[in-house]
């Protein structure tokens, strides 16, 4: 194999890996679940529609054939998430300080730190299974 396809191999696989890690992987959870009753589906705030879609399938697997009937969705402040930062640098001195404590007068070290507290939050979806068999099994009823 010539130097020019094994290039133009490797950048090939290189950019299918790349593609296949950058694919998006369904996400719902179940918050809370009564079997064949109803419960509550979470999802990212940002979902995507493959995301309702997999909400969609958990709540029809509770319900268990029943038709099912979201009964409120929106989105709910979850906890809380910190980050902070500090930075230190070095400076001069003042050399109005009252008490030196044995330092000359030479750099000094400034510090700086902030924090900031921002809400988690999350969609989530509170559902039914109505009690009556539905004639479409697989209808979500909405409102």
């Amino acid at each position: 194999m010539s130097n020019f396809k094994k290039t133009v191999y490797g950048v090939t696989v290189s950019a299918l890996l790349v593609a296949a890690g950058c694919a998006h992987v369904p996400f719902a959870r179940e918050v809370k679940k009564k079997p064949n009753d109803g419960g509550v589906i979470a999802l990212r705030s940002n979902h995507l529609p493959e995301d309702r879609a997999k909400a969609d399938s958990l709540m029809q697997v509770n319900c268990n054939g029943k038709e099912v009937k979201v009964t409120e969705e929106g989105e709910v402040t979850v906890g809380t998430r910190t980050s902070s930062s500090a930075s230190a640098a070095m400076g001069q001195q003042s050399s109005n300080s009252l008490l030196t404590f044995g330092m000359s007068d030479g750099p000094a070290l400034n510090s700086n730190s902030s924090s900031e507290t921002s809400a988690v939050k999350e969609w989530q979806i509170s559902y039914k299974c109505l009690s009556r068999q539905s004639s479409n099994p697989t209808k979500i009823k909405r409102g």
